[in-house]
């Protein structure tokens, strides 16, 4: 999966499914490192098994609450932002 991440560095479901696999596997610190360079790629992504949800398991479990906790505050803040748009979005179409 890795040598083909680096022929596909952009590849949302590759980096995902790496992440995810990592996590399974518990290798925290190459979870961690994956899922934040996915986060930085596709920031906007919030939908099911989410990397923010994601990285904030590798973050409990590498005993780092303040992570933890600030990467749930930008899931909020993305979700949020998302919700905003589809609202403005739903206006602008009656």
């Amino acid at each position: 999966m890795a040598a083909w991440l680096e022929k596909h560095p952009k590849s949302f479901w590759g980096r995902k499914r790496l992440g995810a696999r990592l996590v399974n596997e518990e290798k925290w610190q190459s979870a961690r490192e994956v899922l934040e360079k996915l986060k930085a790629i596709y920031p906007e992504y919030v939908g099911s098994e989410n990397v923010y949800m994601l990285l904030a398991a590798v973050y409990q479990r590498l005993s780092d609450p303040a992570a933890e906790h600030k990467v749930l505050e930008e899931l909020a803040f993305v979700a949020r932002q998302r919700s905003l748009v589809e609202e403005i979005e739903r206006w602008r179409s009656w």
